[in-house]
C-alpha cells in the first residue's frame, strides 16, 4: 500500500473538485469521514469507506451498513458516542481481510479499472 502526497495544488488551478475526481477515479478505495470527499466518491462510483458517529447526519439512515444514495459505500459507525477506537479497529479489519483477499488485483470494478481520466481538457 503506498500514499502519494498530491499536494497543495489539487484543484487550485481546476477549482470544483475537478483534480481530486480525476485522482479519485484512479484509487482502490477512499476511507474518510462524512466530508464532501466522501460524497464525490460516492457519486463517482469508487469505493468508499465512511466512518459515522453514533449520532449521524439524516441521510445515513440508522442500523445499517450501507447506503441507498451510494450503492459503493460501506459505513462504519461508531457503537457509542466517541468511541472511533472500535471504527477504526472494524476498518483494519475489514481492509486487512480485503488485501489479503486481492493479493494485486485492483479493487476497482471493471468500469473503472480501465477508465482515462484527463484534467482541464474541453
Amino acid at each position: 500500500m503506498r500514499v502519494h502526497d498530491l499536494g497543495k495544488e489539487l484543484d487550485e488551478e481546476t477549482g470544483l473538485f475537478m483534480d481530486t475526481a480525476a485522482v479519485m477515479m484512479h484509487l482502490d478505495l477512499v476511507i474518510t469521514i462524512d466530508t464532501a470527499i466522501a460524497h464525490l466518491a460516492g457519486a463517482l462510483g469508487v469505493p468508499v469507506w465512511l466512518l459515522l458517529s453514533s449520532a449521524p447526519d439524516w441521510r445515513w439512515l440508522l442500523d445499517r451498513d450501507d447506503t441507498p444514495w451510494y450503492p459503493t459505500m460501506r459505513l462504519f459507525r461508531q457503537p457509542r458516542l466517541g468511541d472511533w477506537e472500535t471504527v477504526l479497529q472494524r476498518v483494519a479489519t475489514a481492509l486487512t481481510s480485503l488485501l489479503s483477499r486481492q493479493k494485486g488485483r485492483s479493487l476497482l470494478s471493471p468500469v473503472h479499472a480501465g477508465t482515462k481520466v484527463t484534467i482541464g481538457e474541453d
